[in-house]
């Protein structure tokens, strides 16, 4: 229910920019929409997806866990990383969650200011197609397509070194960003 809500709302904010002036709609309707889906996702909680209790967990192990074994922890070390570094700054998992989804849902409206047509569609693409929402599986996943999506400007900029470690750190988050590699 929620989320037909959150689809509507969408929806009206996407016309409530068209009384803006031209050169401030597509920023208030996606400002809007960061706000708006970045808390939707960051505050989900979503008891019948065991994801959610497995990331809440692994929040709580990696707070106890020294540096150490934070780098050593696996392959992808660098969400354990940012785990690390979420739960000693501000101590409840929950803020994972928060920051996690900000960042995800800031760099797509980010990608869509710099480069969606029809920012409405690409908005509703992201909230309808993209997943990310209920389940928190695929997290770990989301937040590598970010770092992904924000090494592009770089490339097409012609700013390769810089484009490389961002997709090396991406890569460190999770192995799925490999695809993202020209």
């Amino acid at each position: 229910m929620v989320y037909s809500i959150v689809l509507v709302v969408i929806v009206i904010l996407y016309f409530f920019s068209k009384m803006i002036s031209n050169e401030k709609q597509r920023d208030f309707f996606l400002f809007s929409c960061f706000i708006l889906l970045g808390l939707l996702a960051g505050f989900r909680y979503e008891e019948q997806y065991s994801d959610f209790q497995v990331n809440y967990r692994r929040m709580i192990q990696v707070a106890s866990m020294d540096w150490y074994e934070v780098f050593h922890y696996s392959t992808e070390f660098v969400h354990q990383i940012l785990r690390k570094i979420i739960a000693t700054f501000f101590g409840t998992p929950q803020w994972y969650f928060i920051l996690s989804s900000l960042f995800i849902v800031g760099s797509f409206m980010k990608n869509a200011s710099k480069y969606a047509d029809d920012i409405l569609i690409y908005v509703l693409l992201y909230y309808c197609v993209f997943a990310f929402f209920p389940a928190n599986n695929i997290t770990r996943q989301c937040i590598a397509v970010a770092i992904s999506l924000c090494s592009w400007n770089y490339l097409i900029n012609k700013k390769k070194m810089e484009f490389t470690l961002l997709m090396i750190c991406a890569i460190l988050i999770h192995n799925s960003a490999f695809i993202f590699i020209p």
